[in-house]
């Protein structure tokens, strides 16, 4: 047994002996306004909480896992006190919580969004600490988000009149800790009281950076420049990644990237990806309706979620009164919503300049449309808006009524 396996085994034996105690204890607890930082955060850089993973490294009895749970982060734990993995399985059923110690414990490259590890590192000796986070760094996405508590002070050893003695812990001061987080970019490092815990802690926020694309490419495999930049954007678009995308553009990946026979704009506005969106408008990217898939792109942003990217491409110059003459499915945005039967989307598009009298290659305006199907609605907000009756074939449904 080598002396940094001497230092888990002592502290995950202090652990188990007390393990009811400790379950007890950090049942009680509260999440702490770092760790409500931290969600907000992460859930920020990504497109939606659902697509935000984020690890609980040294998650305990999961009392902290199971909050970010309900806020939707799709989190998962792990830790190597066998009885806290029970009890926050038991707390969080279902999710991925695996038991390994730190030091045995693997973490995929480039996997999370987040990692969330509170004063869990205390009990490593600081021989250890600068390969645990650079670990953690590595686990990251570009731009992903550590929050980590450590214990302030300069004490460093095994704990003798604790509540749980015999546990080990390594204790910082904010001068000893920054020279170890090189190649990170530190939001704050703040020493705290009262905040979720007793004692002083040290509350470090920072994100991962890049010598060049991606932090796993560079430091594991060292193929930055074989990496096809476009591709990567393409991957990170369609999987709705903002973080790596802002990343992979300030790297040098086109803007006007064609993924699948699109381009990365059209595809995140199918999507329906609105921060992408405007991530690639702020770095160049335009629309008109002659790329390819721009029209059926467009006349696919029906329904109220979709409408902030409508204005984000209006603002470019789109023309909202579009149609293709010359397409037998040609229609302009406002068609496309009346055939949806979307009122409140009519509405919107109307306050936004639609035309009423427009025609598509068959000489049907949206009033038109909607009666052909049978959008009671829309057809009644049309007419109110000044849409004409004889627009419409008298044989169709609107004459019926």
């Amino acid at each position: 047994m080598n002396k940094e396996d001497a230092y888990a085994d002592r502290t995950i034996a202090a652990y188990r002996w007390r393990a009811k105690e400790a379950i007890a204890n950090w049942s009680r607890h509260k999440p702490s306004r770092f760790l409500r930082e931290f969600t907000a955060a992460v859930i920020a850089s990504a497109e939606s909480a659902k697509q935000s993973r984020v690890l609980d490294y040294g998650c305990g009895v999961g009392t902290e896992l199971a909050w970010m749970r309900r806020n939707r982060l799709q989190a998962e734990g792990m830790d190597g006190t066998l009885e806290f993995v029970r009890e926050a399985r038991r707390r969080c059923t279902g999710v991925l919580i695996r038991f390994a110690r730190f030091e045995k414990m693997e973490i995929p490259a480039g996997a999370y969004d987040g990692i969330w590890c509170n004063a869990a590192l205390i009990h490593v000796p600081p021989t250890v600490f600068p390969r645990q986070l650079e670990k953690l760094r590595a686990g990251l996405k570009p731009g992903g988000l550590l929050g980590l508590t450590l214990a302030w002070g300069k004490k460093k050893g095994f704990a003798r009149g604790d509540w749980i003695p015999g546990r080990y812990f390594a204790s910082y001061t904010t001068p000893e800790l920054k020279p170890l987080f090189k190649g990170w970019s530190i939001h704050k490092m703040n020493v705290v009281s009262k905040d979720g815990r007793d004692g002083r802690w040290i509350q470090v926020s920072a994100s991962s950076i890049l010598a060049g694309v991606f932090l796993f490419a560079l430091a594991v495999s060292g193929r930055a420049e074989s990496l096809d930049l476009d591709a990567e954007l393409c991957e990170a678009v369609g999987q709705g990644d903002y973080s790596a995308a802002k990343v992979l553009l300030g790297e040098g990946a086109r803007v006007d990237a064609i993924c699948r026979e699109e381009m990365a704009l059209m595809r995140s506005a199918d999507s329906g990806y609105v921060k992408m969106v405007n991530l690639l408008l702020s770095h160049g990217a335009t629309f008109n309706f002659n790329q390819p898939h721009a029209k059926e792109t467009w006349i696919g942003l029906v329904g109220m979620e979709k409408l902030p990217i409508v204005d984000a491409l209006l603002k470019t110059g789109a023309d909202i009164n579009y149609v293709d003459l010359q397409d037998d499915n040609g229609k302009t945005l406002l068609m496309a919503a009346a055939a949806h039967g979307d009122a409140r989307m009519v509405r919107a598009l109307l306050d936004r300049g639609a035309a009423l009298e427009v025609k598509n290659k068959h000489g049907e305006t949206a009033l038109a449309i909607a009666s052909e199907m049978r959008r009671a609605e829309v057809v009644q907000l049309l007419l109110e808006e000044g849409a004409q009756i004889d627009e419409v074939d008298s044989g169709r449904w609107l004459h019926a009524q």
